[in-house]
């Protein structure tokens, strides 16, 4: 829709500068040079609307993109915070076992799991020491 607006501007500026230089052609003076100034600076403006709704479809396009990348990031918080919850459960639960060795395992496995990518990987590589 927004491509066919942008069509329709760009003929309706291409109409009104033919209708300036063919409409009044015997029109002369201070008036006449008044209005085909005017008149050519409306038809300008009529034609960087129909390049505007171009912009306005490539920030609509961006606004998508944004709300894409935010989804997949709420989506991946809450699956790296579902699965530290279902581990914490589960090393609370064997803490009576272990003596609290689980729960040293559960903390430890959870900063390491919280981490960016990134950061795991220079923590592993051995030049980073």
């Amino acid at each position: 829709m927004g491509e066919q607006i942008s069509k329709e501007c760009a003929q309706i500026a291409e109409d009104y500068k033919r209708a300036i230089e063919s409409g009044i052609p015997s029109w002369e003076g201070d008036a006449a040079e008044a209005y085909r100034a005017k008149a050519t600076e409306i038809a300008e403006q009529i034609q960087s609307l129909a390049a505007a709704v171009g912009v306005s479809q490539a920030v609509q396009g961006f606004g998508q993109l944004v709300a894409t990348v935010r989804g997949i990031t709420r989506d991946l918080i809450a699956d790296v915070v579902g699965e530290i919850l279902i581990a914490a459960g589960a090393a609370l639960a064997s803490s009576w076992f272990t003596l609290g060795g689980s729960l040293a395992a559960f903390t430890g496995w959870a900063v390491a799991r919280g981490r960016p990518p990134r950061a795991r990987s220079r923590a592993r590589s051995p030049s980073s020491s």
